[in-house]
């Protein structure tokens, strides 16, 4: 077959026939295979909304503390990359890299805080 195509490059006619796919490959893989080649197949919306921290902590009670001998003490939870809402689910636009990438990694943590 043939493809022709108009001053602007957009396809007019398409006789090309194709055999079907029979070769499973990951997104990851067949995005990664087409940018190494330079060939850009259209455009992705990278908006996002990302909550990249969320913590919340606690001071321990001076009452609580005395009778150790402790002047202060504290106790809190963190979490980074908590959530994102994207059209663009497999990678992260939050990296700038124009390449796919992995999603980022979520983590969660508990830090305590002691005061002599």
């Amino acid at each position: 077959g043939d493809v022709k195509r108009d001053k602007y490059g957009r396809i007019t006619e398409d006789t090309r026939q194709y055999a079907p796919n029979d070769v499973k490959v990951s997104y990851q893989a067949y995005e990664q295979a087409l940018n190494a080649e330079g060939w850009e197949h259209g455009m992705k919306d990278q908006s996002f909304v990302k909550l990249r921290e969320v913590s919340i902590g606690y001071n321990l009670p001076k009452s609580w503390l005395g009778k150790m001998g402790i002047k202060s003490a504290s106790i809190s939870l963190t979490a980074q990359n908590v959530l994102m809402w994207t059209n663009f689910p497999f990678s992260d636009p939050d990296v700038g890299d124009e390449n796919i990438n992995a999603p980022s990694m979520r983590m969660a943590g508990v830090n305590i805080k002691v005061g002599l």
